[in-house]
């Protein structure tokens, strides 16, 4: 008589490889807001994110985009732009008041 699965699927992000809970538990139980990095192969995000029960919420944010818009030539996804995105959100993150924040670059 067949009784269905034996096993438990995990969850969708585990799954994905999206995820890593025990990680993301740690960072959150810190109480600071965490510096999320994310690099793409033409550009770069930054941002500010502030842990809520109802969902995260992101307090400030930088792209490459940005530096365009603001007049940088050089291409979005070096060093440079890098270093320059950081600052660029760094400076918007102080002007809403948070003074310090947890590194979060995800899976690396």
């Amino acid at each position: 008589m067949a009784r269905g699965p034996n096993y438990r699927v995990k969850f969708r992000r585990i799954r994905e490889g999206r995820t890593r809970y025990p990680k993301r538990l740690r960072l959150v139980k810190s109480g600071k807001p965490r510096l999320v990095v994310r690099r793409f192969a033409n550009s770069i995000a930054v941002q500010v994110v502030e842990f809520t029960p109802e969902g995260d919420r992101t307090i400030a944010s930088a792209t490459s985009a940005d530096l365009k818009r603001l007049g940088w030539k050089g291409h979005g996804g070096n060093v440079p732009a890098a270093y320059l995105v950081g600052f660029l959100a760094a400076k918007r993150a102080i002007a809403k008041g948070v003074d310090e924040a947890v590194l979060d670059i995800g899976f690396a």
